[in-house]
């Protein structure tokens, strides 16, 4: 396996959110699945490296309910990570004023990496500051990762050489069996498509380990870094702290 060789002066991690708050036309709330930016936040920043927050329209992300341990519908009302998230200001401020992405300068950055909740899968797929940014980061010998239905960021991106960025990778998301509980959780239909479905359309071959399985996949000479789902995003976190690692 190739591993990028990186300064041990400054690494730093652009971790992109969703701005999207309803679940399509229903009405219901949505944003971004709090767990999918903890758990990996941690094991990058407890490792020392740097981690600042984007979304595509900038400002105050908006938080999937259910995810959301404050929140009377959450369902992880137990996630000590998230939790110590939230009880940090300066943690919390940056939710709350995310930075444009459009007006982020990647070159400061060594990895990206899109976070999932619902909403992801509504402003990141023909997303155009999405696109250029995976490509530009790919391009530039950088790490690229995704966790959930954070991969939608990847489906329609299209490498300089017209080729489909996630053309002969193999990768992981929101899997067809999680999206439908997701779906019964709500009490309607809301997924405008399936990871599962689509990936494998851009010449991805896309592996599913099971419903709420821990789940990472390592591609493209290790640099393309994919989780399944929001149990995973720990897992997502140590193998990104692997990948920044300077190696021989």
């Amino acid at each position: 396996m190739t591993f990028l060789t990186l300064s041990t002066a400054r690494r730093r991690v652009l971790s992109v959110v969703t701005s999207h708050e309803t679940l399509g036309k229903t009405g219901y709330p949505a944003g971004l699945w709090l767990s999918e930016l903890t758990h990996p936040y941690f094991e990058l920043a407890d490792n020392g490296i740097e981690v600042d927050i984007a979304s595509p329209k900038g400002g105050k992300a908006p938080i999937d309910p259910f995810s959301d341990p404050r929140s009377p519908n959450s369902i992880e009302k137990d996630d000590l990570i998230s939790i110590r998230f939230l009880n940090s200001p300066d943690l919390l401020e940056k939710i709350n004023n995310t930075k444009r992405l459009s007006e982020t300068n990647l070159e400061e950055y060594d990895a990206i990496l899109f976070s999932g909740g619902s909403g992801a899968l509504f402003d990141y797929v023909d997303n155009t500051d999405i696109q250029r940014a995976v490509r530009s980061m790919w391009e530039s010998g950088k790490i690229v990762s995704s966790i959930c239905a954070g991969g939608s960021a990847l489906l329609n991106v299209k490498l300089s050489d017209g080729k489909n960025f996630i053309e002969g990778m193999t990768v992981t998301g929101f899997g067809k069996e999680e999206g439908k509980i997701a779906q019964q959780l709500v009490g309607t239909e809301y997924l405008p498509f399936y990871l599962e479905s689509e990936m494998p359309k851009r010449g991805a071959t896309f592996r599913y380990a099971g419903f709420n399985k821990p789940f990472v996949v390592v591609s493209g000479g290790g640099r393309l870094i994919t989780g399944e789902q929001n149990v995973s995003g720990t897992a997502l976190g140590k193998k990104l702290v692997e990948a920044l690692t300077i190696r021989e």
